[in-house]
């Protein structure tokens, strides 16, 4: 969706910058993301919330990976508003009670978790392609038993049927 410029304009409180995290407000709070550079100056929509931190004390990225962990999700869903549905707002932010981990130790954790997340990916991709090679493995060994291009002993195919 887009906005007139003058829509725009009315609500530059609400335009986000690169390394904002937005927030979901309503629902499954914790859902959170970094603003890319692509999106700068985009208006964050009212079921969000943008954060800014102060890059030299609370790195976007840090925080965007910490948020959707259960123990502040827990923290974000006791401190909501709303009795069907939590809503998050400026005051349950406030409240939240994240460890105070100095900027060495948030790029560590970060450059940790891309190692983990990029091993995560290669194996995930490497099991993806196992299972597709069996997959195509299992189809051609049934083509070939089913055209007689194997034989198959007489007991094994009493077994399978």
């Amino acid at each position: 969706m887009t906005v007139s410029p003058e829509i725009a304009e009315r609500l530059n409180r609400y335009q986000m910058s690169a390394g904002d995290v937005v927030l979901g407000r309503r629902g499954d709070v914790g859902r959170c993301a970094v603003v890319p550079d692509s999106a700068e100056g985009w208006i964050c929509g009212s079921d969000s919330i943008a954060i800014r931190t102060d890059p030299d004390s609370l790195i976007p990225r840090f925080l965007a990976a910490d948020l959707p962990i259960d123990l502040y999700r827990q923290q974000l869903q006791a401190r909501s508003t709303g009795v069907t549905l939590a809503n998050v707002n400026e005051g349950t932010l406030m409240d939240l009670k994240l460890p105070d981990r100095s900027i060495e130790d948030q790029r560590r954790a970060l450059r940790t978790m891309r190692t983990v997340n990029s091993r995560f990916e290669f194996l995930a991709n490497a099991l993806s392609r196992q299972i597709d090679l069996r997959a195509e493995r299992r189809q051609a060994l049934i083509t070939a038993a089913v055209t007689g291009e194997i034989d198959i002993p007489h007991e094994i195919a009493e077994e399978a049927s």
